[in-house]
């Protein structure tokens, strides 16, 4: 048959369609490749202000138990500690919310154009 540059059978594409279709192809790969680990870095960022949260939760009990024995300014510390759990553990979520919603946006944007 006929072959055309490379060794290739020639088609009656020219080669730049050629090239097209192979770089939408290595696009859709990466981007679907981005979106798996956009997806694994959420999951941290939650699985990070669970901790975070258990952590402070931890920081509270701590506190509790120092205050049964005595008054003391570490059991005022330890409560203080306790207290940002909760508005910290949300702004954690939100963050990692709001991260997503902006990869996604800019990956449909991006595939809009391809």
């Amino acid at each position: 048959g006929h072959y055309g540059r490379g060794g290739r059978a020639a088609s009656s594409e020219p080669d730049w369609v050629d090239t097209a279709i192979e770089y939408n192809n290595l696009v859709d790969t990466c981007l679907t490749g981005l979106k798996d680990r956009i997806e694994s870095l959420a999951k941290r960022r939650r699985e990070l202000a669970s901790n975070f949260l258990a952590f402070t939760q931890a920081f509270a009990r701590l506190g509790e138990t120092e205050r049964t024995y005595n008054e003391t300014i570490l059991a005022d510390a330890l409560k203080q500690v306790s207290e940002v759990g909760q508005p910290m553990y949300q702004q954690l979520l939100r963050q990692a919310d709001d991260e997503v919603v902006h990869v996604v946006e800019t990956l449909i944007y991006y595939e809009g154009l391809s």
